[in-house]
């Protein structure tokens, strides 16, 4: 079941403004990765969410913050779709638009020669 274009728009939107508010906090991009594909993986939402829970209570101060934040997040994002089987491609593309856009903010913020500034387009 393909995810519509204004599907993903959504979710790009809500992993930016999360990316955004959390100003460098978060973790790294082979992390985010893994959730993109336990994600893709997992048969069920539980099982993701099981998942998700763990690294929770495996993680450091910043990084439990902000997979809190995650988990906010995506529990809001599952109203939007309509059966678990989209749910769970909508979280694998979240994660996956994670990991892309936290590249991007890395390096521009590398660009700019001092955390937290982006380059302006």
């Amino acid at each position: 079941m393909a995810l519509t274009g204004e599907e993903k728009k959504y979710i790009i939107n809500r992993m930016q403004s999360l990316i955004d508010t959390s100003r460098g906090k978060i973790i790294n991009d082979t992390q985010i990765r893994k959730y993109a594909s336990m994600a893709s993986q997992a048969d069920c939402k539980e099982e993701f969410f099981n998942y998700l829970h763990y690294q929770i209570g495996r993680a450091p101060g910043h990084e439990k913050n902000f997979l809190r934040s995650v988990l906010d997040e995506i529990t809001k994002m599952e109203n939007k779709f309509s059966d678990e089987e989209k749910y769970l491609e909508a979280l694998a593309y979240f994660f996956g638009y994670m990991a892309r856009y936290k590249k991007f903010v890395d390096k521009s913020d590398d660009a700019q020669g001092e955390k937290g500034k982006r380059r302006q387009y």
